[in-house]
C-alpha cells in the first residue's frame, strides 16, 4: 500500500504495488520545486547578513576600523591579522577575543591568553625563534665564526687573518687554489702562537680530514690526509685475545739489561688518608719475620705542607742480644714541618709483631692527604689503607725525631 513522506508529501509505493512512471515524475517535480525555493531564499554571494557567527553575536566582537581594533580608549593595530580596507572593513580570518581578555578601559590584561581561532599547532616552516633550545640559552653554546670563502681568497690568506681557534671557513664551489681537494667542506684554524698554526680541512661528502701547518705566515708542510686505519679483526695474523696473552708475544726480553734498565719507579705505592694534625698514622707491618730495608716516604698533608723522608728499619731475630728493631733516618726534607716523627711499635713477648707509624704535625685538617712510599728490602708490608694508629695494650713504642 502506498504512503506519502512527512515533509514534502512524496509518494512511496508499497512492496506489492506496480512501478508507475507517473508517480516517479510527480515526486521529481515536487523535489525540483523545493530546491528552487531554497535557492531563492539563500544568502547572496558575499555571505549576506547573519544573526550570529559561530554562535556569537556582533556584541561579542570588538569594533574594527582602519586596520585597528578598538576597545573603549585602547586601540591595537591589527594589520598583521589580515584586516583590510577602512571603515566597514572586511576581516578574512578574524580573531575572537573574549571580554575577559580586556579590562574595563579596553587595555589588555597582563596575563592574557587570547581566544584565537585557527591558532597554529606547530612552529612555522623555518622553525621560528625560541628563547631556549633543549632548555639552553644562546649564551650556553660555543660561538663559532663561520664565514664562506670569497672567490680568489686562498686558505693560507684566510688562516693568516685568524687569531683564535673559534674560526671556521666554509668552502663552497669556489675552491681555493691551495685547497687539498676540490670538495666542499670546512677549514678550521688551530692557533699555537703568532707564528705557528695548524689548518684542518674536512670534506662534507667524504668526511675525510686533511691537515697542514703554517709557520711565520707561510705553508710549512704539504697537506696530509689523516686516517685512523679502520678496525681489523686481526693484527699480524693474531686476534686480540692472542695479542693480550703474554705467551704469544714475540721478541720478549729473556733478561734485564746489565745496568738493570730504566724505570720511573720501583715498588712505588700511592695511598690517601684523611689529614688530622697531631696524630699518628700506620704505614707498614711485619708479621713475625726477620725484616730489613729502606723506605722512601713522601707525605702531603695540605696545599703548603709536605715532607720526604728516607729511613731504614731492620731486625735480625737470630741475634737474641740484638733483637730490638733498629729505625734510622737517613735523609729528611720538609715544607712547613709536615711529618716530624717516626716510631716503631713492638709486641711484647716472643712473637715479634711490629709496626711503623709516622706523625703528622701540620696540615689542612679534614682534607685528603697523599702518601707515596717505596720500599726496598724484605718482610715489611705497606698497608693498603692508611689510618690513624694507636698503641694497643701489650705493645711498646720507640720514637725518633726528624727535626
Amino acid at each position: 500500500m502506498a504512503v506519502n513522506t512527512e515533509n514534502f508529501n512524496l509518494r512511496k509505493d508499497g512492496k506489492d504495488d506496480y512501478y508507475n512512471i507517473d508517480v516517479v515524475n510527480e515526486n521529481l517535480d515536487k523535489i525540483d520545486l523545493a530546491l528552487k525555493s531554497i535557492k531563492e531564499e539563500a544568502l547572496d554571494k558575499n555571505g549576506g547578513d547573519s544573526d550570529t557567527v559561530d554562535g556569537k553575536h556582533a556584541d561579542d566582537f570588538l569594533s574594527v576600523s582602519g586596520g585597528k581594533i578598538y576597545g573603549d580608549e585602547e586601540e591595537i593595530n591589527l594589520s598583521p591579522w589580515g584586516v583590510e580596507g577602512n571603515g566597514n572593513s572586511i576581516i578574512r580570518d578574524f580573531y575572537i577575543i573574549s571580554a575577559s581578555s580586556f579590562e574595563e578601559n579596553g587595555s589588555l590584561l597582563d596575563n592574557k591568553y587570547l581566544q584565537i581561532k585557527n591558532m597554529p599547532e606547530h612552529l612555522p616552516a623555518d622553525g621560528g625563534n625560541a628563547d631556549t633550545l633543549d632548555n639552553k640559552h644562546a649564551n650556553d653554546f660555543y660561538q663559532c665564526d663561520r664565514t664562506a670563502f670569497k672567490s680568489g681568497v686562498t686558505i693560507l690568506e684566510w688562516a693568516n687573518a685568524q687569531s683564535t681557534n673559534t674560526s671556521k671557513g666554509i668552502v663552497m664551489s669556489n675552491y681555493p687554489e691551495d685547497a687539498p681537494i676540490e670538495q666542499e667542506g670546512t677549514a678550521e684554524v688551530i692557533v699555537f702562537d703568532g707564528n705557528r698554526k695548524i689548518v684542518r680541512f674536512t670534506s662534507y661528502s667524504t668526511k675525510t680530514t686533511y691537515v697542514r701547518s703554517i709557520f711565520r705566515s707561510e705553508w710549512l708542510t704539504a697537506w696530509k690526509k689523516t686516517e685512523d686505519g679502520g678496525n681489523a679483526s686481526t693484527l699480524g695474523g693474531k686476534t686480540i685475545s692472542e695479542i693480550q696473552n703474554y705467551n704469544n708475544l714475540t721478541n720478549k726480553p729473556s733478561s734485564l739489561p746489565a745496568n738493570g734498565g730504566n724505570a720511573e719507579s720501583v715498588n712505588k705505592k700511592i695511598k690517601n688518608f684523611t689529614v688530622q694534625t697531631g696524630s699518628w698514622f700506620r704505614l707498614a707491618k711485619n708479621d713475625k719475620n726477620s725484616c730489613g730495608g729502606v723506605f722512601v716516604l713522601t707525605i702531603g698533608s695540605g696545599s703548603s705542607y709536605s715532607s720526604t723522608t728516607v729511613f731504614s728499619a731492620a731486625q735480625q731475630y737470630s741475634s737474641l742480644s740484638d733483637s730490638t728493631l733498629k729505625l734510622k733516618c737517613l735523609s729528611h726534607s720538609h715544607f712547613n714541618n709536615c711529618v716530624t716523627k717516626l716510631r716503631v711499635v713492638n709486641q711484647a713477648g716472643g712473637s715479634y709483631e711490629q709496626y711503623i707509624d709516622f706523625y703528622v704535625a701540620n696540615g689542612d685538617n679534614g682534607r685528603t692527604g697523599d702518601v707515596e712510599v717505596q720500599f726496598f728490602g724484605k718482610s715489611w708490608v705497606i698497608y693498603d689503607s692508611i689510618t690513624s694508629a694507636n698503641i694497643a695494650s701489650g705493645y711498646t713504642a720507640t720514637e725518633i725525631s726528624l727535626q
